[in-house]
């Protein structure tokens, strides 16, 4: 469950790291750290475009035509991309990220980790209880 008053970092590692969604409060999680693990992992549209649609480029989410305006094409053609390429771009980026989440989590306090662990093991049982073996 986002919220508006969350940071981008917080929105972003959620996004990536979904079994937060069993919480009401937001992660706490160094913001700069987060957006240093992004720069380092993704390609630089990537990151436009995670920066553009979680809000911190702009201070707002903007939404994915308005991404897709400001997103310049490759090989430097005139105009911006479509909103379908902006949501291939993000997905594309979150996967990268999803993949490479312990990074992430060492954005994160100790106290935000715990409770990313005690969410995974509830999430697993209900798995188990469903007769999926993971």
């Amino acid at each position: 469950m986002l919220r508006k008053d969350w940071t981008p970092a917080q929105k972003l590692f959620v996004a990536v790291l979904p079994h937060w969604d069993h919480y009401d409060e937001p992660p706490e999680v160094d913001e700069e750290a987060i957006w240093q693990v992004v720069t380092s992992v993704l390609e630089t549209r990537e990151v436009m475009v995670l920066e553009t649609r979680f809000g911190r480029r702009y201070g707002r989410s903007l939404t994915l035509e308005d991404t897709g305006k400001l997103i310049p094409r490759h090989g430097g053609g005139k105009g911006g991309i479509s909103r379908e390429r902006v949501r291939s771009i993000e997905a594309k980026a979150l996967r990268k990220l999803s993949r490479r989440s312990k990074l992430l989590e060492k954005a994160a306090t100790p106290e935000t980790i715990d409770k990313l662990e005690k969410a995974w093991e509830v999430r697993t049982e209900e798995l188990r209880r469903l007769g999926l073996n993971i």
